[in-house]
C-alpha cells in the first residue's frame, strides 16, 4: 500500500513559501517517484521551477498536471488554477498567444474570475487586440468593482484610445481603490500633463515621488512637464534627480540638456548631452530625425575630425579682442547699438483667462546690437532647425548658432564637409524654412549683409535653409538678390567657407546671448515695412476690412470647431481669408486694408507687421502652447492686440464622441489643435468693440 503523500506536499509548500527552493523541488520528487499521477505536484513543482528561472520545466509541469487534473469527476477550480499558473509561465516566456489560449480557458472554467479577466485583457492590450481587452477590463470591474488592477489598465487602453478624459477617471477610481501605489499617481500625472493641465499634473507626480522617493521615472516625468510650462529651474532639478536615482538614465541626461540650453546654459547643456550619448550612443541620430534629407544621408555619415577640441565662445566681442591680438584673423563689425522697449500688457475679456501667461506679461525688454562677424576659413552646420557656426580652429561661435546647438556639438558623425571659396554669406537659421523665420531672420540678414552700402556683387554665395517655396523667390527677386548665388542648408549642411561671412540673428536670438527678448527687434519691423509694403499698392483692397486667418491647410494648430468659428465671425462681418493661397504681395496689401484680423497663434500673423496702426489682432492660444511674438510685434508697430486662450480638446471630443481620433498620438505642445469657447469669443469680441 502506497504512503500517503499529502503530509510530504504540505511540507514543500512551508518550504517553498519560505524560500527553500531546493527543498521543496526534493519533496516533489519524491513524491511523483511514490505516486506519479498524484496531480496536486504538479503545479507545486512548476510553481518552484517558476521561481527557479526554469520556465520551459515549470511549463511542461503545468501541462502534465492539467492532463491528469482534465477528467469530469475533477475539479474545475483546481484545474482553472492550473491554467492560470500555465499562462504565467507562458507569458513569462513571451509565448502571448498561447497564454491567451489558457487564460481563456481559465474563464471558461471560472467565469466569474475577475482577476482572470484582468489579467486576459492586458495580453490582448498587448497583441493590439483592443475591442477584446476593453471587453475583459470592463467585465473584469463588473465582476469586482473595487480591483484596481482593471481600472488602471483600462485607463492605459482608454489614453492609446485618445479617451483622454475617459482615462483621467479611471485612474482617480484605480487611485481610490488602491492609494499607495505610486504608478497610478505617474500615470495620472503623463495624462494630465498631455491635457495641459500642468498644476494637477505635477501635484499627481509629486505624489507618486512621495509614495515612492526613487522613483525616477516619475522625476523625468515631472522635469518634462516643468519644461513644457517653462519652469526650468525645477525642470533641471527633477532631471538631475532623476539621472541620480538612474545613473544609466540617457534620456534623463538629454532632457536635463535640452532644459539647460533653454535657460541659455549652454557649457552645462554640452556637458549633459555627452553624458548622454555616452550611455546611449545611438540616441545622437535623434538629432536628424524628423528632417527627411538628413535622415535619407544617415548611411553616409563620416566622423568628424576633433583636433583641436571644440570650445565655446560665448561673447563674440571678447573673441575678437583674442584675434586682435593673433594678426586680425578674425572680423567683428558692430553694426547698431542694442535697443529697450516697453510692452504693454495684452487685452483680455475677464471671464476667459484671468491669470495672463508669463511671456505675455507687462514688461521692459532689451534687444542686443547687431553686427557682421567674418571669420576666415569658418565652418558652419545649418539644417532645418539647428545652426552652428565655428571658427577654423573649432571654437563655436555661440551667438551665432541657433536651436538644438548643445546637441550638435555632440554629434560625432555628420555629412561630408563641402569646401567653398569666396566670399561666403552664411544666413541659414532656426525654423528658416517657415514663413515667420525667413520674414523675420533671413530678410533682415541679408539687410545686416547691406552695412556700408555693401554691393550684392561682394558675395559669392548666400547660404539659406531652404530654396522652394514661392514667397522665398518672390520676396528675394524684389528685394534684388540674385537666385544664381544662392545654395541652401538642405543641398549642403556642412560647409566650410575661405570668408564665413555671418550677420548677427535679429529675432531667434539665442537664450546663450543674454537676456534678451525672444522676438522680431523694431528695426526688422520698420526694414520689412520700408522694404515691402509698397507692394501692397497706394490703395486699400476692398472686402478686407475684417479678417479671419484659417489654418485649414495646416497640418495642425487648427481650430477643430471652424465651422461655429465662422459662423460667429460671419454675423460680425469678418471674412475668411487662407493667407498661404495668396501672393507675398497680395497677402501684404491683405494685411495692410485690415482694420479687424482674429488668428490662432501661427505663421499667417507674420503679415501682421504689414498692417495700419491701431489695427485690432485678436489671436488665439492652445493651452499648451503660448508664444508671444506676434503680441511684440504688435508693441513695435502699435496694434491693438487681444488674445483667447482656447479650452480643452477633451472637452469638445468628449462631446462629440463619434469624430474623436481613433488612436492617440502623443504630439509636441507646438502641434496642438485648438478649441474655441464660441461664448468666450463673443465675449472678447463685445470688449474688443468689434459687434459693430
Amino acid at each position: 500500500m502506497d504512503k500517503p503523500v499529502e503530509p510530504l506536499i504540505q511540507e514543500a509548500e512551508v518550504y517553498y513559501r519560505q524560500g527553500k527552493l531546493e527543498l521543496a523541488l526534493s519533496l516533489c520528487y519524491q513524491v511523483i517517484q511514490s505516486q506519479p499521477d498524484f496531480a496536486p505536484t504538479y503545479k507545486l513543482l512548476g510553481n518552484i521551477l517558476q521561481l527557479s528561472g526554469k520556465q520551459e520545466a515549470a511549463i511542461r509541469a503545468y501541462q502534465y498536471g492539467i492532463y491528469l487534473f482534465e477528467k469530469p469527476s475533477n475539479s474545475p477550480i483546481q484545474l482553472a488554477e492550473y491554467y492560470a499558473a500555465l499562462g504565467n509561465s507562458l507569458i513569462q516566456m513571451g509565448a502571448i498567444e498561447k497564454a491567451i489560449a489558457c487564460l481563456g480557458k481559465q474563464i471558461i472554467l471560472q467565469p466569474n474570475s475577475a482577476e482572470a479577466y484582468c489579467t486576459l485583457g492586458i495580453l490582448l492590450h498587448e497583441v493590439e487586440d483592443r475591442k477584446r481587452a476593453f471587453d475583459c477590463f470592463t467585465t473584469a470591474i463588473q465582476l469586482k468593482p473595487n480591483l484596481a488592477e482593471a481600472y488602471g489598465n483600462l485607463a492605459n487602453l482608454l489614453a492609446e484610445l485618445n479617451q483622454v478624459s475617459e482615462a483621467v477617471n479611471c485612474l482617480k477610481k484605480a487611485i481610490i481603490l488602491k492609494p499607495g501605489l505610486a504608478e497610478l499617481y505617474g500615470n495620472l500625472g503623463n495624462l494630465l500633463c498631455e491635457q495641459g493641465k500642468f498644476n494637477e499634473s505635477i501635484f499627481y507626480l509629486r505624489k507618486a515621488i512621495e509614495i515612492k522617493p526613487d522613483y525616477a521615472n516619475a522625476y523625468h516625468k515631472l522635469g518634462q512637464v516643468f519644461q513644457q510650462s517653462n519652469q526650468l529651474e525645477e525642470a533641471v532639478a527633477c532631471f538631475q534627480k532623476a539621472s541620480e536615482l538612474q545613473p544609466d538614465f540617457a534620456a534623463a541626461y538629454g532632457n536635463l540638456g535640452m532644459s539647460l540650453q533653454l535657460q541659455g546654459k549652454l557649457c552645462e547643456a554640452i556637458a549633459a548631452f555627452h553624458k548622454a550619448f555616452q550611455l546611449q550612443p545611438d540616441l545622437s541620430l535623434l538629432f536628424f530625425k524628423g528632417q527627411t534629407h538628413l535622415e535619407a544621408s544617415l548611411e553616409q555619415l563620416v566622423a568628424v575630425p576633433n583636433y583641436p577640441p571644440k570650445t565655446v565662445c560665448l561673447s563674440m566681442a571678447n573673441l575678437a579682442v583674442d584675434f586682435d591680438t593673433n594678426k586680425r584673423a578674425f572680423t567683428y563689425i558692430k553694426i547698431n547699438s542694442g535697443q529697450s522697449v516697453y510692452l504693454q500688457a495684452p487685452k483680455n475679456s475677464s471671464g476667459n483667462f484671468p491669470q495672463v501667461p508669463t511671456n505675455l506679461q507687462e514688461r521692459w525688454g532689451e534687444f542686443p546690437e547687431m553686427y557682421l562677424a567674418i571669420l576666415p576659413n569658418g565652418w558652419a552646420w545649418g539644417d532645418l532647425i539647428t545652426t552652428a557656426i565655428f571658427t577654423e580652429k573649432n571654437q563655436l561661435i555661440a551667438e551665432l548658432s541657433t536651436g538644438n546647438v548643445a546637441c550638435f556639438t555632440e554629434v560625432t558623425k555628420l555629412p561630408k564637409i563641402k569646401k567653398i571659396d569666396g566670399n561666403i554669406a552664411f544666413l541659414s537659421t532656426i525654423g528658416g524654412d517657415t514663413y515667420y523665420h525667413w520674414m523675420m531672420d533671413i530678410l533682415p540678414r541679408f539687410k545686416l549683409l547691406q552695412y556700408q552700402g555693401i554691393d550684392w556683387d561682394n558675395f559669392d554665395k548666400f547660404v539659406i535653409n531652404n530654396y522652394t517655396h514661392a514667397f522665398q523667390r518672390e520676396t528675394l527677386n524684389f528685394l534684388g538678390i540674385p537666385e544664381e548665388k544662392i545654395i541652401t542648408s538642405v543641398e549642403y549642411p556642412h560647409i566650410q567657407a575661405s570668408r564665413l561671412i555671418v550677420p548677427s540673428v535679429p529675432s531667434s536670438i539665442p537664450k546663450w546671448f543674454g537676456s534678451y527678448i525672444q522676438g522680431v527687434p523694431p528695426w526688422v519691423c520698420e526694414f520689412l515695412r520700408q522694404e515691402l509694403m509698397p507692394l501692397a499698392g497706394p490703395n486699400p483692397l476692398k472686402g478686407y476690412e475684417r479678417i479671419y486667418i484659417s489654418r485649414q491647410r495646416s497640418q495642425f494648430r487648427r481650430f477643430v470647431n471652424e465651422e461655429e468659428i465662422l459662423e460667429c465671425l460671419g454675423k460680425f462681418g469678418f471674412k475668411m481669408v487662407i493667407l498661404e493661397s495668396f501672393s507675398v504681395s497680395e497677402q501684404i496689401a491683405i494685411m495692410a486694408s485690415a482694420k479687424a484680423i482674429v488668428a490662432p497663434h501661427g505663421a499667417g500673423l507674420t503679415n501682421a507687421v504689414f498692417c495700419q496702426p491701431g489695427t485690432k489682432l485678436i489671436e488665439i492660444f492652445a493651452p499648451r502652447y503660448v508664444e508671444n511674438c506676434y503680441w511684440i510685434l504688435s508693441n513695435h508697430i502699435n496694434l491693438d492686440y487681444y488674445y483667447l486662450m482656447g479650452e480643452s480638446l477633451e472637452k469638445y471630443y468628449a462631446a462629440r464622441p463619434e469624430i474623436r481620433p481613433v488612436k492617440r498620438i502623443y504630439k509636441e505642445a507646438r502641434t496642438d489643435d485648438i478649441y474655441v469657447n464660441i461664448g468666450s469669443l463673443v465675449e472678447l469680441i463685445n470688449f474688443a468693440k468689434l459687434a459693430h
